[in-house]
């Protein structure tokens, strides 16, 4: 038994010979998790922000439980990360993904005590150009994001970067911003200040991006230069302490982690690969440390520690960076000076005036004042004039609308009543056959009450005698009744000559 212990540990090679560091086992293709969990449990001030949090609260619903029971397995050997993947929610332990999306899950889940560690605050203030007014609104970061240019003749700056990322920045032409004091889109400015500065400050070199050409995920393989020594804006100096690589492709690449232990035996620097743990060398110095990670296209995760004993706009290691600061404080004082020499020649020639260039001026700003109300009388009543012709005009328009509307509604109105006229004489020629002619007798008074109420002026001469024969039971249209007419005359005149041939 004892002979089988010794070979796995042999084939593991996971514990180191001095510090007794032990690597986590591979489910699968969850070296991604591996390579942040090694980080956070080589993070002391996390760990121990863990355990106090576990001993105190037995039943908690944070991760904090997994994480403990984790590293106090990593201080015996390898470890299992099976509690972590099933907290997470991991249910594919073979499929490649981020390490940085799963650190921001693990801190998101962890309880307020332990996470704050690693978050910081940020404040975003904008100003719009046109009425000045500025607003500010405050975020919380687990990271800092730096989108890496793609070059292959020069390689990325991390220092640049993070002093471009709290660089004011211009919104102009289409990306104007809209300001609510203005009621449009107008030119703006955006700055971005750190109001907390983490204990942990977590930058995140954004490797991957989205290649619309072949619609997919494609990394950067851009090189950087990682500074050992960081100044953020306010003068705050942060130490690395930590780094997450990846090497390979965004489907098959390979997550490791390379961490500075604390244990204060000096700087000793740990690689972690899974199972394998490797100290690198001993003697290793601060500037090797700059040149091992000048050039290099496999950072993805740079954490810093925050230096307890450096105050803030203290000396700084960034000397770049601190004489253009010290350059635009001596610009700013040289035109303050100068603002305030033009402001005491000015009080002094004003003081040096005489009372009689006052009085000038006096009676200089009551004539342009009397020209101004002439001006503005003039300008009121020409206005009333215009007022008073477009008054007018929209009158004449309103009169001639209305004639036009009553026309058009008269033309309708004859027109529907000739068209109920011609109903009602086919419907009172179908009935009359059925109903009895009392019935009708009703009806038709029924009908003439209604039009006679509603006026009974339309009702011509052509109209009134064939609604008198309906009322008497003969069915005939108008034009019938004339043609009734005509042959009873000619019949009458037959009758005349034969009675006068006689006589």
């Amino acid at each position: 038994m004892s002979k089988g212990k010794n070979k796995k540990q042999a084939h593991d090679s996971s514990a180191t010979k001095d510090n007794q560091f032990y690597g986590l086992r591979n489910q699968g293709s969850t070296c991604y998790l591996n390579s942040v969990l090694q980080v956070l449990f080589m993070t002391e001030e996390f760990r121990e922000a863990v355990k106090r949090h576990t001993e105190g609260n037995s039943n908690t619903t944070h991760i904090d439980r997994q994480l403990s029971e984790l590293f106090d397995e990593l201080k015996k050997g390898p470890a299992e990360t099976i509690g972590i993947t099933h907290k997470l929610g991991i249910h594919s332990v073979n499929k490649q993904s981020d390490a940085a999306e799963h650190f921001e899950k693990i801190l998101a889940l962890t309880s307020p005590e332990a996470s704050k560690i690693f978050q910081g605050n940020l404040v975003h203030t904008t100003e719009c150009l046109k009425c000045h007014n500025r607003t500010c609104e405050e975020g919380k970061f687990w990271h800092l994001p730096l989108p890496l240019e793609d070059s292959c003749t020069q390689s990325y700056s991390v220092e640049k970067g993070v002093a471009e990322f709290f660089q004011t920045c211009e919104l102009k032409g289409e990306n104007q911003l809209y300001c609510n004091d203005c009621s449009e889109k107008w030119d703006a400015t955006i700055e971005c200040e750190m109001k907390h500065h983490p204990d942990i400050l977590t930058l995140l070199l954004k490797r991957f991006q989205f290649d619309y050409h072949y619609m997919s995920y494609t990394k950067n393989n851009c090189a950087v230069d990682v500074p050992y020594t960081l100044e953020v804006p306010q003068g705050q100096i942060y130490d690395l302490y930590a780094f997450v690589e990846h090497v390979g492709s965004l489907k098959s690449g390979h997550y490791t982690a390379t961490v500075k232990s604390q244990d204060g035996r000096g700087a000793r620097w740990y690689n972690f690969c899974d199972l394998s743990v490797e100290q690198l060398n001993q003697n290793l110095k601060v500037d090797n440390m700059k040149n091992f990670l000048s050039g290099s296209s496999s950072p993805y995760l740079l954490f810093y520690r925050k230096r307890k004993d450096a105050n803030i706009r203290g000396p700084s290691t960034n000397s770049s960076t601190r004489e253009n600061i010290d350059q635009n404080q001596h610009n700013t004082q040289r035109k303050r000076a100068r603002k305030n020499s033009t402001v005491k020649t000015s009080v002094i020639s004003h003081s040096s005036s005489t009372t009689r260039d006052e009085s000038q001026n006096q009676n200089d700003l009551r004539n342009t004042a009397s020209v101004s109300k002439n001006e503005k009388r003039q300008s009121g009543q020409n206005q009333m004039k215009h007022h008073d012709t477009r008054k007018d005009r929209r009158k004449k328009d309103k009169n001639e609308g209305n004639q036009v509307k009553l026309e058009i509604s008269q033309k309708q109105g004859n027109e529907q009543k000739k068209s109920c006229l011609s109903s009602m004489v086919k419907y009172l020629q179908g009935p009359q056959r059925i109903f009895s002619r009392k019935k009708l007798l009703v009806m038709i008074l029924i009908v003439l009450f209604v039009f006679f109420i509603h006026g009974g002026s339309w009702l011509n001469d052509e109209v009134r005698p064939w609604l008198r024969q309906a009322a008497r039971g003969e069915g005939t249209s108008p034009v019938d009744v004339e043609g009734e007419e005509t042959s009873r005359t000619a019949a009458d005149v037959k009758v005349q000559g034969r009675r006068s041939s006689e006589d």
